[in-house]
């Protein structure tokens, strides 16, 4: 039984490495780096937590402009999205640190080596999924996007090299269930 987890987990291993090959941007490093690299580095970086942080402040504060209800219903949502979104990071964060899987390439991240060189999961990809479930609540007319931006985050961090796809998706459905789980107990 243990022989054959491995050689099922060595099989998708596999498949994970060949697909994140064939996502992967092919860079010559004595060219200068294509208009898809420079789109594909911005756009890895639209999950950070940095970013994230300033978003959710700027709806908190934004509420302030709601009758005295709305505000209070408004800020409790945008807290508990918040709060999904944090126990995603750690969780990722306590993933990476039982697997630690290294990361698929040698290129450094857009602000150098980065704080963890482990890659599974994702933790752009999970901050997303709890983004992507959260956006029709947080932006009822525009949320739809998130799930637009989710993806466009996930496919740039293996077309970097920075993730592999498996990364990536096992990100997504645990940041999705995490933030599943928080709407869930919002009710």
């Amino acid at each position: 039984m243990h022989s054959k987890l491995w050689s099922l987990i060595e099989q998708l291993h596999a498949w994970d490495v060949a697909l994140s090959e064939r996502i992967a941007l092919k860079l010559d490093e004595s060219q200068p780096r294509p208009l898809g690299y420079w789109i594909a580095s911005l756009v890895a970086h639209l999950g950070d937590s940095w970013l994230w942080l300033l978003i959710a402040g700027f709806l908190f504060k934004s509420a302030d402009q709601s009758s005295a209800d709305l505000r209070q219903r408004r800020r409790v949502l945008i807290v508990t999205w918040l709060a999904s979104a944090i126990i995603a990071t750690v969780t990722t964060l306590l993933v990476k640190r039982q697997v630690q899987r290294q990361r698929p390439g040698k290129r450094s991240l857009f602000y150098g080596s980065g704080a963890d060189v482990h890659s599974f999961p994702s933790g752009h990809a999970a901050r997303l999924g709890v983004i992507a479930l959260w956006g029709n609540l947080l932006w009822p007319n525009w949320g739809w996007l998130t799930w637009g931006l989710a993806f466009g985050v996930g496919w740039s961090r293996v077309a970097l090299g920075i993730h592999y796809a498996g990364d990536v998706v096992v990100g997504w459905v645990l940041g999705g269930t995490i933030g599943l789980l928080f709407r869930k107990l919002k009710k």
